[in-house]
C-alpha cells in the first residue's frame, strides 16, 4: 500500500473507535431498556407513561396531628396505601399513565432502575412491571 492509503487508512480506523466509545453507552442503554420492556410484559401488573412528580422520601408528619392517622402530607397516595406511619420509607411518584394519573409507591431503597436512566425524574418516560403499583419489582427509565 502507498502512504497515501495507509494514512486513509489509520483517518478511518481512528475515527470508528472514536464513534464506538461514544456510542457504545447508548447502545447499552437502549438493549437494557428492551430488556425491561420484555420482562415487564410477562409481570401481573404494568404501566408506562411520564412522570409528572417525584416526593422523595416521603417525609412522616412530625409530630402527627391528635386523633388524626399518622401520615406523609407531602405524599398523600403512598399515606393512603401503605401501613399508617410506614410512608416514609417510600417515594412517590405521579405519573400521567396509560391508566390515567397513577401514582407508584417505591421503596426508599430500590435497585429497580433499568434502562440507562438513573433515577425518575419529573418528565422522564417509564414503564414498570410487578405486583402493583405499591410493590414495583421492576421500573425502566430511558436516558
Amino acid at each position: 500500500m502507498s502512504g497515501k492509503k495507509i494514512t486513509i487508512f489509520i483517518i478511518i480506523t481512528a475515527i470508528l473507535i472514536i464513534a464506538g466509545f461514544l456510542l457504545a453507552p447508548r447502545i447499552a442503554a437502549y438493549y437494557e431498556w428492551q430488556n425491561v420492556v420484555e420482562a415487564a410484559s410477562a409481570m401481573p401488573w404494568q404501566d408506562g407513561g411520564t412522570i409528572t412528580m417525584v416526593n422523595e422520601p416521603c417525609i412522616l408528619d412530625t409530630p402527627p396531628p391528635p386523633a388524626t392517622p399518622v401520615t406523609c402530607s407531602h405524599c398523600p397516595f403512598v399515606s393512603a396505601s401503605v401501613a399508617p406511619g410506614q410512608c416514609e420509607f417510600y417515594i412517590e411518584l405521579v405519573q400521567q399513565s396509560q391508566h390515567g394519573t397513577q401514582f407508584m409507591a417505591v421503596p426508599v431503597a430500590f435497585d429497580g432502575y433499568r434502562g440507562g436512566g438513573t433515577h425518575p425524574r419529573a418528565g422522564t418516560q417509564y414503564i414498570a412491571g410487578g405486583a402493583s403499583n405499591v410493590v414495583p419489582w421492576i421500573i425502566g427509565i430511558p436516558k
